[in-house]
């Protein structure tokens, strides 16, 4: 399923941390990195500068994330500013594919948990708020300040017409 817009990726990406290690199947480039997100289809990974990859590149991946390491092989799909490379993955075996529908679909609920909290926290800053409009009280500082003059409405002073 194609996103609209720039995002044509086929899965959803989740951020997340780990270490990975890319080599080239061609030649004797190799990098050391993190993961920056992660999807069925692929990753990003932040590499040092020079690290030699061109783009089209097959390269067998290692990475580590949540604690659960997977070996793929991978395409090099984009390189961003020579500090960061967008890999899609090709081969991976069986048990390599279930680890991964595994490792995202614990993404997915972690990314949940964070949008359910962070909702929870604007409804409550809300409500706060809400409660803060509600809770004055006749005479309080704020109503004192508009009627200091004489306890009642304060006529507009208009200039000469």
């Amino acid at each position: 399923m194609a996103q609209s817009g720039e995002d044509r990726r086929q899965h959803p990406r989740f951020s997340c941390g780990g270490n990975a290690e890319m080599r080239s199947l061609s030649s004797a480039v190799r990098a050391v990195g993190q993961i920056e997100n992660l999807s069925l289809g692929g990753c990003r990974i932040l590499v040092g500068d020079r690290h030699g990859f061109r783009e089209g590149e097959k390269v067998e991946m290692t990475f580590t994330v949540r604690q659960l390491p997977l070996r793929v092989q991978a395409s090099v799909r984009q390189l961003h500013s020579g500090h960061a490379a967008g890999v899609e993955f090709t081969l991976l075996s069986e048990r390599g594919k279930i680890q991964l529908l595994a490792l995202i679909d614990e993404l997915a609920e972690v990314h949940r948990e964070q949008v359910d909290s962070l909702i929870q926290y604007q409804s409550s800053q809300r409500l706060a708020s809400a409660d803060g409009q509600k809770g004055r009280r006749p005479g309080s500082d704020d109503e004192k300040d508009s009627t200091r003059s004489g306890g009642g409405p304060v006529p507009i002073q208009r200039g000469p017409r």
